[in-house]
C-alpha cells in the first residue's frame, strides 16, 4: 500500500478521508451505514457539515486504490430485521495509522472524545 495516496486522499478528499479516519478508529472494518454514522459523530463533534452525496463514489476511489475492500453481505440484527449491507474493511490498516498518526483532524477528534469521556467520569466521582 503507498502511504503517499493515504496521505493525499486525507489531505485533498475530506469524505473519503473521513471513510479511512472511521474505519482505522473502529478496528479497520465496519458496516457501511455505521461507517456514515461515525463520519456524522466525529464531523458534529469537530462542527464540520458533512454531505454524503458522493459516499459511493469515495467508497469506490478507495476500493480501485486497493485501501479497502467491500464484501456484500447479510447484516444479523437483534431487530430480527437483517437487511444486505457493505462490510467494509481497511486493506492494511497499519499502513492507514502511521500516516494517521500525523492526520490533524483524527487527533483533534480523539481529543474532543477524551475530553467528553473525562467530564463524565469526573460527574460520576471517576477519574481516568
Amino acid at each position: 500500500m503507498n502511504k503517499d495516496i493515504i496521505k493525499k486522499i486525507l489531505e485533498e478528499d475530506e469524505l473519503a478521508g473521513d471513510i479511512i479516519r472511521v474505519l482505522a478508529l473502529y478496528s479497520n472494518v465496519l458496516w457501511e451505514s455505521e461507517i456514515k454514522w461515525e463520519i456524522e459523530s466525529m464531523n458534529s463533534t469537530l462542527d464540520v457539515k458533512t454531505d454524503f452525496s458522493k459516499f459511493d463514489e469515495k467508497l469506490d476511489l478507495l476500493s480501485r486504490n486497493g485501501l479497502i475492500v467491500m464484501e456484500r453481505r447479510i447484516r444479523g440484527s437483534l431487530s430480527g430485521v437483517n437487511p444486505e449491507e457493505y462490510l467494509i474493511k481497511l486493506v492494511n490498516p497499519s499502513g492507514v495509522v502511521d500516516v494517521l498518526k500525523f492526520d490533524n483532524k483524527i487527533r483533534r477528534y480523539i481529543e474532543a472524545r477524551r475530553e467528553v469521556y473525562k467530564k463524565y467520569l469526573e460527574k460520576r466521582g471517576l477519574g481516568l
